[in-house]
């Protein structure tokens, strides 16, 4: 897989994260899209971290970003889903301590 295609798929990624994430806030915030959403994170931290070097200079740090994103949030979701063992249709909410790097996200949409 070439430069192109790591970012051609980082941006699938980030849509399916979108995707997930919309459809977490629309269904009252309940687990199963909850583990949807974190199942496309772990996804495209996989990508990054495996596929990553082969990223130019500006799209390896925009990865970078992202990446420390999903390993901090994906820490407080393990530790959140561990301690509630919640049900599909339960709610699951937590405040992530690093938010999405927006400009990052951005970056591979304007690339």
């Amino acid at each position: 897989m070439d430069a192109e295609q790591v970012q051609q798929r980082i941006r699938f990624l980030l849509h399916g994260c979108d995707h997930a994430y919309r459809e977490y806030l629309q269904h009252n915030k309940a687990y199963a899209y909850a583990h949807a959403l974190y199942s496309y994170n772990q996804q495209l931290n996989t990508l990054i971290m495996e596929l990553g070097h082969q990223l130019d200079e500006p799209a390896q740090q925009a990865a970078l970003r992202l990446s420390l994103h999903i390993n901090i949030w994906s820490q407080q979701w393990r530790e959140l889903q561990q301690s509630l063992k919640p049900t599909l249709e339960q709610p699951f909410v937590f405040n992530s301590i690093h938010p999405l790097p927006a400009d990052a996200k951005t970056y591979f949409f304007s690339s």
